[in-house]
């Protein structure tokens, strides 16, 4: 049953804190390879978020474009089935579908729209991700994710290195009990960024 918890953890990709929420109450729970990770309780629900802070190789660029190449997200996004564009432009807002192959319980999709600013040379590069599920119908023997929202904050720190920090916030719709849920909610992020420092170097 771990596996299936892990998986849904790492559904690309949380959310904001929410207005008034402090931004404090994080607890670092693993740190490893060069990855922080730390939780807290969700603000208004019963689901813990997720921080990731680490350095990763490359550019601003060559991060977005990788998260923006949602086709290839099944080679590093743990538990991605599929995932393919619905509405893509040149320029933000994009938006995906993506589909999870879970183990022992009914498998889930969602609809994400991203909206991002790559800043200039040497500034904060901003993502957010947010889910649409009205977007799309729902399809049979799916369970559509309809709260997930994302973000990332992209730091340059030389021509080939930048400091990430990756939040998210996400209700795994279906009977998926809190209390299974958020002991293990580190567990795919981490394998996902530890593929991602792979693939960008």
């Amino acid at each position: 049953m771990k596996v299936i918890f892990q998986i849904l953890s790492l559904c690309f990709l949380g959310l904001l804190p929410q207005k008034g929420y402090s931004q404090k109450n994080w607890k670092l729970v693993e740190n490893k390879n060069g990855i922080m990770i730390f939780t807290r309780l969700a603000f208004s629900s019963k689901f813990k978020e997720v921080k990731v802070v680490t350095d990763l190789p490359g550019t601003t660029k060559q991060l977005i474009n990788t998260i923006l190449d949602v086709e290839n997200h099944r080679t590093w996004v743990y538990g991605v089935k599929q995932a393919y564009p619905i509405e893509k432009q040149n320029n933000s807002p994009f938006i995906y579908y993506c589909e999870y192959s879970l183990p022992l319980v009914t498998d889930r999709d969602m609809v994400l729209e991203i909206k991002y600013s790559e800043g200039s040379k040497n500034q904060q590069a901003v993502m957010e991700i947010n889910s649409i599920p009205e977007k799309l119908p729902e399809k049979k023997n799916l369970i559509r994710i309809s709260k997930l929202f994302a973000s990332w904050e992209i730091f340059p720190m030389s021509d080939k290195k930048m400091k990430v920090t990756y939040i998210l916030r996400v209700d795994p719709a279906g009977e998926i009990p809190a209390f299974i849920y958020n002991p293990i909610v580190t567990r795919g992020p981490y394998k996902s960024f530890m593929k991602l420092k792979t693939m960008l170097q």
